[in-house]
């Protein structure tokens, strides 16, 4: 077994309220806050059916989350970072702060530089 076959499957773009549990909780974060970082109301999240301005606000942090979870090969690491981390080429703030504040775009290039070797 390579390591590459122990990266966890990329997650999916949640369509309910119970997916939406089950990627609040892989972020290690509440629902209210999951609500707080992509700009809409809890409300929103509780749908029985997410609407698609809700899963548009969703996909540039699943973008970036994915993206985390490929690098690092581990979810709970990946929550950790996304909580928590301060990378070189972010001022204060972690990647969720980042997205909240709506630039995701500046997150994925760090992410991505990071990934290069740029910030090593």
């Amino acid at each position: 077994m390579t390591e590459a076959t122990n990266v966890k499957p990329k997650r999916t773009m949640p369509q309910t309220g119970a997916d939406i549990t089950r990627l609040a909780e892989g972020l290690m974060i509440s629902r209210a806050r999951l609500a707080e970082v992509i700009g809409v109301t809890t409300a929103a999240l509780n749908q029985k059916r997410l609407s698609g301005s809700t899963q548009d606000r969703l996909q540039p942090l699943l973008d970036i989350y994915n993206r985390a979870i490929w690098i690092a090969e581990d979810e709970a690491k990946t929550a950790c970072w996304m909580n928590h981390g301060y990378p070189r080429g972010l001022d204060k703030g972690s990647p969720l702060d980042w997205i909240e504040k709506g630039e995701a775009e500046y997150v994925r290039n760090v992410q991505n530089a990071a990934h290069a070797g740029v910030h090593a």
